[in-house]
C-alpha cells in the first residue's frame, strides 16, 4: 500500500531532483517519522535514490535520531536538552563521527550551491525580498495547473452511474475519526499546527 498509494508523490518528488524532505510528526508504523530508519533511510534514500537531506518539522524530532536518517533539526532554537525538538545538541552530535557529520551536512550545502543560494543575498523578511516581491506568482498557465490538479484529486464528488453501492433511500451517512470535530478557527490553526484541521488548512 505504500509504494501504490502514498509514495508516488514523494518518488516524483524525488525523479524531479527535490532538495530536501520533512518528517512529519505522527508515527508510521507504529513508530515516529522523524526517527522512522524504515521510511527515512530504506525507502527514501535508498529505494528512490533519494540524495538530499532531512529536516524534522517544527519540534517533530521525539529523540536523537541521526542514525535513524534525520539530519536537520528545526526549528533548532536550542531549548532545553534533550526534550521534543532539542536532541541535535553539541553532547549529542559529538557522538557522531566525521564521516556521518559530512553524509548529513554535504547534501545541504551540495543543493544550495546547486540552486544558487549563496550567490545572493538570502530573503529574510523585510530584508533581501524585493526580487522574490516581483516574481509574478499568478499567471494562467498556473491557474490552468491548479485547476488540473484539483481536478484529478478529486475522488468522489457525485455518485454517478452507483459507483457506491448506496440507496437512493440513505438520507444520512456517519462520518467518523478525530477529524470530523476539528476546530475551524483558522486563526488557531495557523498558531498551531497540531489542530489538524483538515478542512481549512
Amino acid at each position: 500500500t505504500l509504494w501504490e498509494v502514498y509514495y508516488p508523490p514523494f518518488q516524483a518528488a524525488v525523479d524531479a531532483g527535490v532538495a530536501s524532505a520533512m518528517c512529519s510528526y505522527n508515527k508510521v508504523n507504529g513508530v515516529y517519522a522523524c526517527e522512522n530508519e524504515q521510511i527515512l533511510v530504506k525507502d527514501l534514500r535508498e529505494k528512490m535514490k533519494f540524495d538530499g537531506w532531512v529536516m524534522s518539522d517544527w519540534f517533530a524530532s521525539r529523540s536523537f535520531s541521526a542514525a535513524q536518517g534525520l539530519d536537520q533539526e528545526m526549528p533548532g532554537l536550542g531549548g532545553k536538552p534533550d526534550t521534543q525538538g532539542s536532541f541535535f545538541h553539541d553532547r549529542n552530535l559529538d557522538t557522531l563521527s566525521e564521516t556521518k557529520l559530512d553524509e548529513m551536512v554535504a547534501p545541504m550545502l551540495r543543493k544550495m550551491l546547486a540552486f544558487g543560494l549563496f550567490d545572493k543575498p538570502v530573503c529574510l523578511p523585510p530584508f533581501h525580498c524585493d526580487r522574490e516581491k516581483e516574481v509574478k506568482t499568478i499567471t494562467p498557465e498556473l491557474q490552468q495547473l491548479s485547476l488540473e490538479l484539483a481536478t484529478a484529486s478529486v475522488l468522489l464528488l457525485k455518485n454517478e452511474q452507483k459507483v457506491l453501492p448506496w440507496s437512493h433511500t440513505i438520507k444520512r451517512i456517519a462520518v467518523l475519526g478525530s477529524a470530523c470535530n476539528q476546530s475551524r478557527n483558522l486563526d488557531s490553526s495557523v498558531n498551531d499546527g497540531l489542530l489538524g484541521d483538515y478542512y481549512v488548512i
